[in-house]
């Protein structure tokens, strides 16, 4: 589209554009991008690496990375805000429908329309798994005994979630994908 058919658009709506808020994004790949970059930047505009307006924090190579790091960040601010209530004398059950609905909702919104990388989804189950052994307050260990010897190892994670009754990390994502194709 060109300016002018956006603007018209916009207009029969009620609506204008606000250029102040534009952003560049540039995404020059094969040979010569890092030369085409370059004198982008040294032209009249200015070339942001990402950007975040009304969602996602889209990056210029279309990385998840940063989206993910976000989200771990507020999960755990979530999390932490509630740190009392994981302390409580309540049921396991009360405790995961509370995980599920304040915690989990903030660390996965929307991120079942992106393709998440190895490493961005490593990052999002390890803060997942962290979070629901800190709710299972050191009972998600496996204990053996071993010649009267208590040994206590930590369980996987499949383990853990079968523990806790939830379902693993990356179900959780597909069906939220499931859902969202719907």
């Amino acid at each position: 589209f060109s300016s002018k058919t956006l603007d018209e658009s916009f207009a029969a709506h009620g609506f204008a554009q606000n250029v102040d808020k534009e952003q560049l994004l540039a995404n020059p790949r094969g040979e010569g991008a890092g030369r085409i970059m370059k004198d982008l930047r040294q032209g009249s505009h200015t070339i942001y690496t990402d950007s975040r307006y009304l969602g996602p924090h889209i990056n210029y190579r279309l990385y998840t990375r940063n989206e993910v790091k976000i989200r771990i960040k507020h999960a755990w601010s979530a999390f932490y805000s509630f740190r009392r209530f994981w302390l409580l004398g309540v049921s396991k059950k009360a405790k995961i429908e509370f995980f599920m609905s304040m915690v989990v909702s903030v660390l996965t919104s929307c991120l079942s329309v992106f393709v998440l990388d190895k490493v961005s989804f490593r990052l999002l189950s390890a803060c997942y798994y962290r979070m629901l052994r800190r709710i299972a307050q050191g009972n998600a260990t496996q204990k053996t005994d071993v010649n009267g010897i208590k040994i206590y190892r930590r369980m996987t994670n499949g383990q853990l979630c079968a523990y806790m009754g939830i379902v693993s990390c990356s179900t959780m994502l597909r069906v939220q994908r499931l859902k969202f194709l719907q």
